[in-house]
């Protein structure tokens, strides 16, 4: 969340850029690097794996209704059209189960 300035002008910040693949970002299998398996993080949720990804996303709409914390750290993601996405910051410890596997990481 980006908080106004006195004068009711937003702050210029430097953000950094993270990259995700276009096809990432809609769900379509991606020359063998990408594909979907069911998973739980609180419930059942479809997991979209990418091997080139940088990082690990997770919606807006899904963390705020599993109550997930947020540590505000705001950057920009970039699909493989070169647009732009602002993300809030990081959910530092993400319990993500896939086929009994417990995984503990930080998600976007």
């Amino acid at each position: 969340m980006v908080e106004e300035e006195a004068d009711g002008a937003l702050p210029v910040v430097e953000l950094k850029t993270l990259r995700l693949g276009f096809n990432s970002m809609q769900g379509f299998i991606t020359k063998n690097r990408s594909f979907k398996v069911m998973g739980r993080i609180g419930e059942k949720v479809v997991v979209l794996i990418d091997t080139g990804a940088e990082e690990n996303f997770l919606s807006r709409g899904l963390a705020q209704q599993l109550k997930l914390t947020i540590e505000e750290s705001p950057f920009l993601v970039e699909v493989g059209t070169r647009h732009t996405s602002r993300s809030l910051g990081i959910y530092p410890r993400v319990e993500l189960e896939i086929q009994g596997a417990t995984i503990v990481q930080p998600f976007s």
